[in-house]
């Protein structure tokens, strides 16, 4: 009886989409989107964004740590979806009279976190490097955008 239980739960978690396939398509979670509706200033949308790409970033960084490769893909195309609608949403909405606190801290956790993946670059098989080195240049070109709205270089 013992034996047939522990099958049949072999079976149902294999069948189970894991949390990485899960969310793919979508970015953000139900709480972070509802926060971010009702979130009327940028600044603490930032906040939202910055917890979002945490997220995410952990994510990756498990799946390497892991050797789950053909996960990776999905969520750093997630990762790039969030990011590209936190650059259009902060483009749109921020004071460009003073330097964000808040952009300020979310580009220097893109900072860290594109060099501890480029130093786990090794770690990914050489049929994917080009992708990943495709992503890492994509993540540092919204990174630079952030530095600009910053700056105003």
């Amino acid at each position: 009886m013992l034996l047939a239980w522990t099958l049949i739960l072999a079976v149902v978690s294999q069948e189970m989409p894991s949390n990485s396939k899960a969310r793919v398509s979508e970015p953000l979670t139900a709480a972070e989107k509802n926060q971010l509706e009702r979130e009327p200033n940028v600044e603490d949308r930032i906040r939202v964004y910055e917890a979002a790409s945490s997220r995410i970033y952990g994510s990756i960084r498990n799946l390497i740590l892991r050797q789950q490769f053909e996960d990776v893909g999905a969520e750093m195309s997630s990762w790039l979806d969030l990011l590209s609608e936190a650059q259009q949403d902060i483009e749109q909405n921020i004071s460009r009279k003073k330097k964000s606190k808040n952009l300020i801290r979310f580009e220097i956790h893109l900072r860290k976190a594109i060099g501890d993946l480029k130093e786990r670059k090794l770690q990914v098989p050489a049929d994917q490097q080009e992708d990943f080195e495709s992503w890492l240049t994509r993540l540092d070109h919204v990174r630079k955008k952030f530095v600009d709205i910053l700056f105003g270089s």
